[in-house]
C-alpha cells in the first residue's frame, strides 16, 4: 500500500470541518478500546496491541458515511519500543478512502482516514495493530488511545471518549546462588545468608525457608540457630532455587567477665571475679573462673577471690570464664597496673645543730632521711652551711612489695652564723692601710687608711661605704663588721696637669741664640726644666743658633705639696735661614750652529735649558756644558749665588743667546715620476714630484725650468707650473708638470726633465714619463649557478670560487662587478647575472643564474594547557609564546592566531592526550610568499587532571552506650558535574572507640561507582566523625559519724552509681576530700563528693551527691619548769622550750609567752625559734638573790590538737663558773696557713647548776680573739691565741701552738732536666745536689738519693738495681723525683719533679769489632759476592763510610704480634724490648746493604740473665715476623739479619730447674732423641711441621707436648709399630691429666681424629733415630751448630758412612755438610736438657714465671 500523508488528511478534516455548518453533539459518548494480546509481558517479550471505538450509536453522526477519522495510540517509549505493523493485514483500509497509519513519532502511532463518499464504520472495525516490545521493567504502564476526529461527510463530529489500559512488565530470574553452601553457627546466634540473583534488576522477589525451624529459621537472609542439628535453608527466586547445609552447634558464651574491689589495685589487696553470662540456660551451667597476668600465658589462680601478690606488681590482671553448657570464654578488661601497698610513715625526727653540721637523735634503722631539698639516704648526720635553716625529712624507702611512706619533718633548726668576709681594694695610684689579716667576723672594728702611690696621685673616695656610717672622703675610715660581707674600695686620681703654653716658634738666623716664650714661668711647688733637642732628637747644652728645626722639652716636676702632676710639654720650633743679594746676568758669546761661550763666576751656580722657565734645585750646578748643542735653537742660561747651612740661594738671573743655521735640500722618492695608461686609456691631468728643505735656515731664489722632453709621436709636449722662491725649513716643494698634446690611440714613451735651482745649495732634477701601452683579454672562471635560501637580504652569486686570469698570471677577483636582470634580488624566485672585469691593463666578462629558494618555517611555542576534567573536549593552548620558528629578524611574516580553536581527542581525564588546531594556519605579512610553512596542523600534548570532588561523610549524633557498630552514616558529593554519573552504595560506619566525644573517628566503607567516576578526583574518605555525647553518671553518698582526731584515715560509708554496664569494673571515679583525693587524717569539717577520673570524664558527666566528714580536735599536755639564773650572768638566756614536755610530742605548732610579776628581767620574755628568750637585768647584785619572774607559755598546734600552757618560773641565784674549749685547736700551724677556729666554742660552767654557755670563737659580737701569730710574715716558732667572754670581760682562755716550716716545691737547675748516658756507661744517675727542696720561709735543702723516690710513669719504684738496669737500657724514660717532708703533727707534704734519662749506643763500623757496649755487626756475604752497599739514591759507599746503629723502637704493631705468638708464652709482660737495627753512612744518610747478610751481636737486655732461656721475633725477609732462638755469646745474643732496617723484639724468661743431669755416658739416648724434637719445635718457624720418626721410642715426655703449645707448630709422630699420631697446639689441655710421659698408644687414642692445621707449612721439618739397621732420615733446621763429635750421641750416627743423606728443609744440604758450613743441627750433651728429667718437673714448667716477679 503507498504511503498517504497524514498532514493532507488532517488538512482536508479541518477544512471540511470549517466549511460545515456545526451541530451540537450526542451527550453520551462513543469510546475507545484497546485491546492487547497480554496485560503482563516479561522484558523483551512482543505483544499486540489494536484500537477500535465501542458505543458508535452514540456518536450521533451517520455511521454509513463516516467521512474522517484520526486516532493516536500513545506508550512510554521509556518501557515500550514499536516493533512492527502490518499494513496490509492489520489496518482498518476501507475502499474508497485515502488511509495514513505513521509509527515513526517516538512512543505514538497514529491512525488517520478521509473519505470524501463516506465509509460504514462499526464497533467491530478495529482500526489498526501495531506490534509493540517491552524494554524495561514496571509494575503499571499506562497505554492510550486519543480520537482527535470522528465526523461524517455531513456536518456532524462525535465526542470521543480516550481508552487507557494498563500493562505490567516483569523481568524473570533466571537464576540464583548463596554466597555459602554449608553455614555453622552456635545456638542462639545469627548469621547472613546473602542472594545473587540473575537478572539483577529482576521483578521476582527472593522467598527463603527453613526446612526445619526447630533447628534454624530464616527471614530476610537472617539465619537463626534454634537447636542443635543440621537442616537446609532455600532460597526461592521465581522458578530458581539455591540452598546452603546449615549446622548448628553449642552455644558460644554470652555475657560479660568482671573484676571487682573494694580496696583497690595494690599489693595485698583481694581482688573478687564478677562474671555475668546472659545465655538462656544460664542457671544451670558451671563456671570455671581464672585468672592471669597481662602478657603471660599460663593462669595464676582459680577462683572468684584472688589476693594481690609481688609477682602482680606492675601488671594488669584478667580472668577468662568458661562454661560447661557453652563454647568460648569471657575475658574481663585488664585491671588498673597492680601499684606497691602503702606503708605508715616513720616517726618525727628529731634533730640538733652542731658546727655545720645537722644530726638525726631519735634516728630509725629502717627509715631514710633528708636534709631539705636533697636526696634521701641513710645518712643520720649532714654537713651543712652556716647561719641557715634546715628541715630532715623522713620515709620509709620503697620496697619491693610497699610504696614509699608519707613524709614527715622535723621542726626547723638554724645553724651558727658564718664568718664574714671583707674585701678591700685600692684603684690604681695609691695602697690601703689597715686591712685586717685572717678571718673578719660580724662586730670587728676595722680602720683602713688610703695612701696616696706618688706625688702625682691624690686620694678621692672610698667606693662601697654606704651603710658603714663613715664620710666616704675621708682618708681614714672607721667601722664595724655587721651580717654581711664588705667590699670597699680606695679612689685615687691623677692630679690635674699644668697647663704648658709655648709660643714664639718662628725665628730667622741672625747669629744669637733662639728659645720660644714659656707660660707660665713658675709653680709654686713645682720645678721647671728646659730642654733642647736637634732634628735627630740629640739633645743640646743650649738654645740653638744655627738655622734649622728644633724641639724644646719643659717638665714641670711635681712634689708633695703641689696642686699638679708631673707634667711636660713638647714644641716644635724653627730658625729659617737668611736672604742674599742676586748677581749679575750671565755674559754669553761666540754662538754657532752647535756651541757657545759662557764666562763663569766663582761662588756662583748655573743652569741651562731651551725653555725660560726657572730651573729646579736639581738642575744647579757650578758649571754647564755649551757644545754638542742644537743648531737654530735659542738657550738661557741662569745663574745666582749659592747658598748654606743659614743662608738660602739668591734670587735667579738669567741671559739667552740662539745658535746658527744650516741649509740643505733634497728629492722626495727616486727622483723619477712615472704614469703608464692602456691604449685608449685617459691621461693624469698631471704629474707631481717633491723636494724637501732639510736645513734649518729658509732656501731663497728657488727657481725651476724643462730643460729637455723626449717623445715618440712629435708634438708632445708638458707644460711646467710655476713654483715659490722661498722654501721655509722642513718645508716641501711641489714640482708640477702637465701634458700636452700626447696621444693614448697608440703605444709610445714621453719624457721631461725639470732642474730646480736656489741660493746655497746644488741645483736638483726631477724626470717626468708617460707610458701608453695595450689592454689583454681577462678569462673569467669558476662561478657557477647559485642557489640559495632566502634570508632577507639582498642576496647575490657566489664569487668566492672566482678565478681570473690574464697574461699568464692571477688577477685581481676583486674587481669584478655584478649586474642582475631585476632591480633587487631579495625575494624567492631565479635571476639572471652578469659578471664584468676590467682593470688598467685586462677586460672580461661572463654569465649565471641566481635562485633564491622559500624558507621553510614552522609554528612553535603553543603550549596546550593542563586542564581539569569540565566535561567536554575543548582544549585551551597558550599562544604567548607561539612564533614562528626559522623567520628572519626584520622581515614581514607571521600568522592568525585569532580564531584558531583546539581540541581534545575526547573529554575524558588522560595525561599525553592529542591536542589539533581545527583549522590550518596560514603565513601573513608581505614577505609570506618568501615562507613556506611546514606545519600548518600543530599537534600538541595536553593533560586533563581529575577534578576534584568532594566526598562528605555525615555521622548523625548519639549518647554513650559503650558501642562501637552502631554509627548511621550519610554519604554525599560535591563537586560533580550535572549529567555525570557517579554513585556510592554498601555504606557502613564503625566507631573507632565507644567513648563519648565532639568528633569520635569512624571508620566508613562504601563503594563508588559510575562511568563518569574516572573524571573525579575524589577525596575518598575513610573516616568521619561523630558526636558521641556522654552520659549522666549518678553517684550517691552515705556520711559516717562525726570521730576524734586519732592520726587515722576517714572515709564515707557506701558508695553506689548507674553507671553503663560495659564499664562495670570500671574505675570511673574516685572521691574527694575537701578538693584533695588523699582520705582525711587531720581534725576538720571534709566535702566528700565524688571525682571522675580520665577514665570516667571521658564518658560521664558527674552527678554527686555531696556529704561532711568530721574529724574533731584532740587535747593535749605540757609540762611546767623552774629555772635558775647567776645574778652575775646579765643578759641574754636562753632555755630550751623542748623542756616542757608536750604530750603527745612532735606536734607542730607554735609558742607564746606572757610576763608576769618581773623583778629580775629587762623588759618582755620572747620566744626565738625553738628556745625561750629572757634577759636578765644588769647591775643585779647578791640582794637581789632569790627575786623571780613567772612566765605563762601557750602552745598553739598548727592543726589536730586544742592549745595547752605550762607556767615558767625563773630565779635569781648565787654562782661560780670554770671555762674550757670545746672543738679543735691547732697544736701546729704550717707557715702562711691563717688560724681556723671553725666549730670551737668557749664554754662556760656554772656552779649553781644553770647551763652551761657556749660561744661560738668566731662570733665577734661575743668573743674577743688575740693571737701573737701573723700568718702573713715568715715566723716560725711558739705561738698564742686568746679568747675573751665579751659579755663577761673576766672569762679568757689561751691556747699555745707552733708554728712550722713548710714545703713549697722542688726546683732543679734548667740545664739538668734531661740526663744522657751511653749503655752501661752509668750505673747512677747524677741528680745528687742539683735538686732543692724550697721551703716557704725561703730556706732550701738540696736532695740526694737517699732524699728521693724515684718511680716510672706507671707508678712503678725504681730502686738501685732498677735504676742500674735502665741506664743498661736502650731508650728514653721519665723518672719522677718525689720528696717527702714530714711534719712535727704527723702531716707530710709531697712535691715530685720529673727527669727524662735517654740512654743511646755507640754506632759500629760492619767489621764484626763490637763498641764497648757489646754491638757488634758482621757481614756474612753470599758465595762468591762481596757485600754491597748503596745510599738512597743508589750511589756506592764505601763499607769504611758505614755504620750500624743499634736504638729502642716502639712497639707500634710489633706488641700485638708478640702478645699473640706462642713463643713468648712464657715470657712475662715486663720481660721484652724492642729495639731497632739500621745502617749509614758518614753523613747520616740511610744505607742498605745487598749480596748477602748480616751477624748481629746485640747487648743482653738489662733486665735478663745469661742463663735465661731468649725468644726473639724478627722479619722473616718475605713482610711477616718469625720466632727464633738466637744464639747465646759472651758479649751478646747473636742472629742474622736480611734487611738493612729491622725492628725486632726480645723476649726472655727463667728455665724451670732442672735436676743435676748424668754423666754424659749414662745419658739415655731415648732422652737426646725427645730432647732434640723439643728444641727443633721451639726453634722453628710458627706454623711449621715437625715429623718425629721415633722407631721403637714409644714414651713421649710431657716437655715435649708442652713444646708444641709453646711454638705454635704441628708435631707429627710416626712409630716402629705402625702408628701416626698428629699433635697440634692445644693437644695437652685436651689430654686432661697430667703425666710425665704419654705412650703413643695412648696419645693416638686420645688425640684421633687430629689433622695437620690448615695453612701449616707442606714442607715440614724430620727428626729421626739414626739407626744403621734401619736407615731412618732426619731432617732438621735451626741456627746452632752440629759437629761429627756431638752427634755422636745419637745412635748410628757417630760416622758417615753408618748414616743416610739427611735433608736440610731449607736448600737440601746434608746434615754432616751442614755441620761444616756451622748452620747445621746440633745435639749436643752439654747444651741439651734431657726432656725425660725435664718431664718430671711438668707442674712446675707449667706455673713457672720470669725471674723477678
Amino acid at each position: 500500500m503507498t504511503k498517504r500523508v497524514l498532514a493532507l488528511i488532517s488538512s482536508i478534516v479541518m477544512l471540511i470541518n470549517v466549511m460545515m455548518p456545526s451541530f451540537a453533539v450526542a451527550e453520551e459518548k462513543t469510546t475507545l478500546v484497546i485491546s492487547l494480546s497480554s496485560d503482563a509481558v516479561n522484558v523483551g517479550e512482543e505483544f499486540m496491541a489494536s484500537v477500535r471505538f465501542n458505543d458508535l450509536s452514540k456518536a450521533g453522526i451517520d455511521l454509513n458515511t463516516v467521512g474522517s477519522i484520526q486516532v493516536e495510540l500513545s506508550y512510554p517509549s521509556d518501557y515500550i519500543e514499536f516493533v512492527s505493523c502490518d499494513e496490509d493485514n492489520d489496518v482498518f483500509y476501507p475502499a474508497k478512502a485515502i488511509v495514513e497509519i505513521n509509527y515513526n513519532k517516538i512512543g505514538a502511532v497514529t491512525y488517520g482516514l478521509i473519505a470524501s463518499k463516506g465509509i460504514t464504520l462499526s464497533d467491530s472495525d478495529i482500526l489498526f495493530k501495531v506490534k509493540l516490545k517491552a524494554k524495561a521493567t514496571i509494575t503499571n504502564v499506562s497505554i492510550t488511545a486519543m480520537c482527535e476526529s470522528l465526523a461524517d461527510v455531513s456536518t456532524k463530529t462525535a465526542d470521543v471518549s480516550a481508552a487507557s489500559i494498563p500493562l505490567t512488565i516483569t523481568n524473570p530470574c533466571t537464576g540464583i546462588t548463596l554466597d555459602k553452601d554449608t553455614l555453622t553457627i552456635a545456638r542462639g546466634e545469627t548469621a547472613t545468608l546473602t542472594a545473587t540473583v540473575e537478572p539483577t534488576d529482576t521483578t521476582d522477589k527472593v522467598v527463603w525457608s527453613s526446612k526445619d525451624d526447630k533447628i534454624a529459621t530464616v527471614k530476610d537472609g537472617v539465619v537463626t540457630a534454634v537447636g542443635q542439628g543440621e537442616t537446609t535453608i532455600t532460597a526461592a527466586c521465581g522458578d530458581k532455587t539455591a540452598s546452603c547445609k546449615v549446622t548448628v552447634t553449642k552455644a558460644t558464651i554470652a555475657g560479660t567477665a568482671n573484676i571487682y574491689t573494694k580496696e583497690g589495685f595494690f599489693y595485698g589487696a583481694t581482688l573478687g571475679a564478677s562474671p555475668l553470662i546472659t545465655n538462656d540456660g544460664w542457671e544451670t551451667a558451671i563456671t570455671t573462673i581464672k585468672w592471669y597476668r597481662d602478657g603471660e600465658a599460663d593462669s595464676i589462680a582459680t577462683g572468684d577471690k584472688y589476693k594481690i601478690g609481688e609477682k602482680d606488681i606492675g601488671k594488669q590482671l584478667y580472668i577468662i570464664v568458661t562454661a560447661d553448657k557453652y563454647t568460648g570464654e569471657l575475658k574481663s578488661k585488664l585491671t588498673d597496673v597492680i601499684e606497691k601497698a602503702t606503708q605508715e610513715a616513720p616517726d618525727k625526727p628529731e634533730i640538733k645543730a652542731e658546727e655545720k653540721k645537722i644530726i638525726v637523735t631519735n634516728p630509725d634503722s629502717k627509715a631514710q632521711y633528708r636534709l631539705n631539698d636533697g636526696t634521701f639516704g641513710n645518712e643520720t648526720e649532714f654537713n651543712v652551711d652556716y647561719d641557715t635553716e634546715y628541715t630532715v625529712y623522713a620515709r620509709y624507702p620503697e620496697t619491693a612489695t610497699h610504696k614509699a611512706s608519707d613524709i614527715v619533718k622535723s621542726n626547723t633548726v638554724t645553724t651558727p652564723k658564718a664568718p664574714r668576709k671583707l674585701t678591700v681594694t685600692a684603684s690604681a695610684g695609691g695602697t690601703v692601710d689597715g686591712i685586717p689579716e685572717g678571718t673578719v667576723r660580724e662586730g670587728d672594728k676595722i680602720e683602713l687608711t688610703a695612701n696616696p702611690g706618688d706625688f702625682d696621685h691624690m686620694f678621692v673616695k672610698w667606693e662601697g661605704v654606704d651603710g658603714l656610717g663613715v664620710n666616704e672622703k675621708d682618708t681614714t675610715i672607721t667601722f664595724t663588721m655587721g651580717g654581711t660581707d664588705v667590699t670597699v674600695k680606695a679612689v685615687f686620681e691623677k692630679k690635674e696637669a699644668v697647663a704648658i703654653i709655648i709660643s714664639g716658634t718662628e725665628f730667622t738666623y741672625d747669629g744669637i741664640a733662639k728659645t720660644p716664650d714659656i707660660a707660665p714661668a713658675e709653680i709654686t711647688g713645682m720645678t721647671k726644666t728646659v730642654e733642647y733637642f736637634d732634628s735627630a732628637n740629640n739633645k743640646l747644652e743650649s738654645a740653638p743658633v744655627n738655622a734649622g728645626t728644633y724641639k724644646i722639652k719643659v717638665t714641670f716636676t711635681s712634689s708633695e705639696t703641689s696642686a699638679n702632676r708631673t707634667t711636660e710639654a713638647e714644641e716644635t720650633f724653627t730658625i729659617a735661614k737668611d736672604d742674599q743679594a742676586a748677581p749679575a746676568a750671565p755674559v754669553l758669546t761666540n754662538a754657532t750652529t752647535n756651541s757657545f761661550d759662557v764666562t763663569f763666576v766663582d761662588g756662583q751656580e748655573y743652569a741651562i735649558n731651551t725653555t725660560g722657565k726657572e730651573p729646579a734645585d736639581t738642575e744647579w750646578a757650578a758649571s754647564i756644558i755649551t757644545t754638542g748643542l742644537k743648531p737654530a735653537t735659542t738657550y738661557y742660561v741662569f745663574t745666582r749665588v749659592k747658598g748654606n747651612n743659614n743662608y738660602n740661594p739668591s734670587e735667579t738671573v738669567s741671559s739667552a743667546i740662539r745658535t746658527l743655521d744650516t741649509y740643505a735640500w733634497e728629492v722626495v722618492g727616486s727622483g723619477e715620476v712615472i704614469e703608464t695608461v692602456r691604449v685608449g686609456g685617459t691621461l693624469h691631468e698631471s704629474l707631481t714630484g717633491t723636494i724637501k728643505n732639510i736645513g734649518t735656515g729658509e732656501l731663497t731664489n728657488v727657481q725651476a725650468t724643462i730643460t729637455d722632453v723626449q717623445a715618440t709621436i712629435s708634438g708632445a709636449k708638458f707644460t711646467l707650473e710655476a713654483v715659490s722662491g722661498t722654501l721655509a725649513s722642513n718645508g716641501s716643494l711641489n714640482i708640477t708638470v702637465k701634458p700636452k698634446d700626447i696621444p693614448t690611440d697608440k703605444e709610445g714613451t714621453y719624457t721631461a726633465v725639470v732642474t730646480v735651482k736656489a741660493n746655497g745649495v746644488n741645483d736638483i732634477t726631477v724626470t717626468f714619463t708617460i707610458k701608453v701601452t695595450k689592454k689583454e683579454t681577462a678569462a673569467i672562471s669558476g662561478i657557477t649557478d647559485t642557489t640559495v635560501t632566502f634570508n632577507g637580504e639582498t642576496q647575490g652569486i657566489d664569487l668566492s670560487k672566482a678565478v681570473v686570469t690574464g697574461g699568464g698570471k692571477t688577477l685581481d677577483v676583486s674587481k669584478l662587478t655584478v649586474t642582475y636582470d631585476a632591480a633587487e634580488t631579495r625575494n624567492a624566485g631565479e635571476y639572471i647575472a652578469t659578471i664584468k672585469y676590467e682593470d688598467a691593463d685586462y677586460i672580461g666578462n661572463t654569465t649565471a643564474k641566481l635562485i633564491i629558494n622559500k624558507k621553510e618555517v614552522s609554528v612553535k611555542g603553543f603550549k596546550a594547557q593542563s586542564k581539569e576534567y569540565d566535561g567536554n573536549a575543548d582544549a585551551a593552548v597558550d599562544s604567548t609564546n607561539a612564533k614562528l620558528d626559522g623567520m628572519i629578524e626584520g622581515t614581514d611574516v607571521g600568522f592568525d592566531k585569532s580564531g584558531l580553536t583546539f581540541k581534545f581527542d575526547d573529554k575524558n581525564v588522560g595525561t599525553g592526550k592529542a591536542v589539533k588546531n581545527t583549522a590550518p594556519i596560514t603565513l601573513i605579512g608581505t614577505d609570506k610568499d618568501n615562507y613556506n610553512l611546514t606545519n600548518p596542523t600543530v599537534e600538541l600534548k595536553g593533560t586533563i587532571t581529575a577534578l576534584p570532588a568532594t566526598v562528605t561523610l555525615t555521622v548523625a549524633d548519639k549518647t554513650y552506650n559503650g558501642r562501637t557498630d552502631d554509627a548511621k552514616v550519610t554519604i554525599s558529593f560535591k563537586g560533580v558535574i550535572a549529567g555525570d554519573e557517579v554513585t556510592y552504595q554498601d555504606a557502613k560506619g564503625t566507631y573507632a572507640n565507644a567513648d563519648a566525644g565532639d568528633a569520635v573517628k569512624v571508620e566508613v566503607t562504601y563503594i563508588i561507582g559510575g562511568k563518569d567516576a574516572g573524571n573525579y578526583s575524589l577525596n575518598v574518605v575513610k573516616t568521619a566523625t561523630g558526636k558521641v555525647k556522654k552520659a549522666d553518671l549518678n553517684v550517691t553518698l552515705t556520711a559516717p559519724a562525726a570521730v576524734t582526731y586519732d592520726g587515722k584515715t576517714h572515709e564515707v560509708s557506701s558508695v553506689t552509681d548507674d553507671r553503663v554496664a560495659a564499664d562495670n569494673g570500671k574505675t570511673l571515679y574516685t572521691l574527694t576530700y575537701a578538693g584533695g583525693d588523699a582520705l582525711p587524717v587531720d581534725a576538720g569539717t571534709y566535702s566528700a563528693t565524688a571525682k571522675l577520673t580520665n577514665e570516667g570524664s571521658k564518658n560521664y558527666n558527674l552527678k554527686a551527691d555531696t556529704v561532711k566528714v568530721e574529724i574533731n580536735n584532740a587535747d593535749m599536755s605540757a609540762t611546767d619548769k623552774e629555772y635558775t639564773v647567776a645574778f652575775m650572768l646579765a643578759g641574754a638566756q636562753t632555755r630550751k622550750l623542748s623542756d616542757l614536755q608536750l604530750t603527745p610530742a612532735n606536734v607542730s605548732g607554735k609558742w607564746s609567752v606572757t610576763t608576769g610579776t618581773n623583778e629580775i628581767l629587762d623588759g618582755e620574755a620572747k620566744i626565738d625559734g625553738e628556745n625561750l628568750v629572757f634577759t636578765v637585768k644588769s647591775g643585779l647584785t647578791t640582794a637581789d638573790i632569790g627575786k623571780k619572774v613567772e612566765l605563762t607559755l601557750t602552745f598553739t598546734p598548727d592543726k589536730n590538737y586544742n592549745p595547752v600552757t605550762a607556767t615558767v618560773t625563773v630565779t635569781l641565784a648565787q654562782d661560780t663558773y670554770t671555762n674550757s674549749i670545746v672543738g679543735t685547736l691547732p697544736t701546729q700551724v704550717k707557715l702562711g696557713d691563717a688560724l681556723d677556729f671553725t666549730g670551737v666554742q668557749l664554754v662556760t660552767k656554772f656552779g649553781s647548776g644553770a647551763p652551761e654557755q657556749q660561744l661560738d670563737v668566731t662570733d665577734s659580737t661575743k668573743v674577743e680573739v688575740t693571737t701573737t701569730y701573723d700568718h702573713t710574715a715568715k715566723e716560725i716558732g711558739v705561738k698564742t691565741v686568746t679568747f675573751t667572754d665579751k659579755a663577761n670581760s673576766g672569762i679568757t682562755y689561751t691556747h699555745t701552738f707552733t708554728v712550722v716550716d713548710v714545703l713549697e716545691g722542688v726546683k732543679l737547675a734548667a740545664d739538668q732536666i734531661a740526663y744522657n748516658y751511653k749503655l752501661k756507661e752509668a750505673t747512677s744517675i747524677g741528680f745528687d745536689g742539683k735538686v732543692h727542696a724550697v721551703y716557704k720561709s725561703g730556706a732550701k735543702k738540696a736532695l740526694n738519693h737517699a732524699d728521693v723516690v724515684l718511680s716510672m710513669s706507671d707508678g712503678t719504684v725504681v730502686d738501685s738495681a732498677k735504676e742500674a738496669r735502665l741506664l743498661n737500657t736502650l731508650g728514653t724514660v721519665t723518672i719522677t723525683l718525689t720528696y717527702t717532708e714530714k711534719y712535727f703533727d704527723g702531716t707530710t707534704d709531697k712535691q715530685s719533679i720529673d727527669i727524662t734519662v735517654s740512654v743511646t749506643a755507640a754506632p759500629v763500623k760492619p767489621d764484626g769489632k763490637p763498641n764497648a757496649e757489646g754491638f757488634a755487626v758482621t757481614p756474612i756475604p753470599d758465595a762468591g759476592k762481596e757485600m754491597e752497599y748503596k745510599d738512597g739514591a743508589g750511589n756506592k759507599v764505601e763499607p769504611e763510610n758505614v755504620q750500624g746503629k743499634l736504638a729502642d723502637a716502639a712497639p707500634g704493631t710489633l706488641e700485638e704480634e708478640v702478645k699473640k705468638n706462642p713463643a713468648f708464652n712464657n715470657v712475662g709482660n715486663g720481660d721484652v724490648v724492642y729495639e731497632n737495627i739500621s745502617f749509614e753512612d758518614n753523613t747520616g744518610k740511610p744505607v742498605t746493604f745487598a749480596n748477602g747478610k748480616m751477624q748481629v751481636t746485640v747487648p743482653y737486655p738489662a733486665d735478663s740473665d745469661k742463663n735465661d732461656e731468649f725468644v726473639m721475633l724478627i722479619p722473616d725477609g718475605e713482610g711477616k715476623m718469625k720466632a727464633i732462638v738466637p744464639q747465646k755469646t759472651a758479649d751478646g745474643l747473636q742472629f742474622e739479619i736480611e734487611n738493612s732496617d729491622v725492628t725486632f723484639a726480645i723476649g726472655w724468661y727463667t728455665p724451670a730447674p732442672s735436676p743435676v743431669l748424668p754423666t754424659e755416658p749414662e745419658r739415655d739416648p731415648e732422652d737426646n732423641f725427645w730432647n732434640e724434637v723439643y728444641w727443633t719445635l721451639l726453634r722453628s718457624g710458627q706454623g711449621s711441621v715437625i715429623t718425629a720418626n721415633a722407631g721403637y721410642y714409644d714414651r713421649v715426655p710431657q716437655g715435649v707436648l708442652r713444646a708444641v703449645d709453646i711454638s705454635g707448630n704441628t708435631l707429627i709422630i710416626n712409630s716402629a709399630f705402625g702408628m701416626q699420631v698428629v699433635v697440634n697446639p692445644g693437644a695437652l689441655e685436651k689430654l686432661g691429666m697430667y703425666r710425665f710421659y704419654y705412650p703413643i698408644s695412648y696419645l693416638k687414642e686420645m688425640l684421633k681424629g687430629s689433622s695437620v692445621i690448615s695453612g701449616s707449612g707442606t714442607t715440614g721439618i724430620t727428626v729421626g733415630v739414626l739407626m744403621p739397621t734401619t736407615g731412618d732420615a732426619t731432617v732438621v733446621e735451626h741456627p746452632y751448630t752440629m759437629t761429627p763429635a756431638t752427634a755422636g750421641i745419637i745412635p748410628g750416627l757417630e760416622s758417615a758412612a753408618n748414616a743416610r743423606p739427611v735433608i736440610d728443609n731449607a736448600d737440601g744440604v746434608s746434615v754432616l755438610d751442614g755441620a761444616q758450613r756451622n748452620d747445621g743441627a746440633v745435639i749436643g750433651g752439654g747444651m741439651l736438657i734431657g726432656l725425660g728429667l725435664l718431664a718430671l718437673l711438668g707442674a712446675a714448667y707449667v706455673t713457672m714465671r720470669k725471674r723477678g716477679n
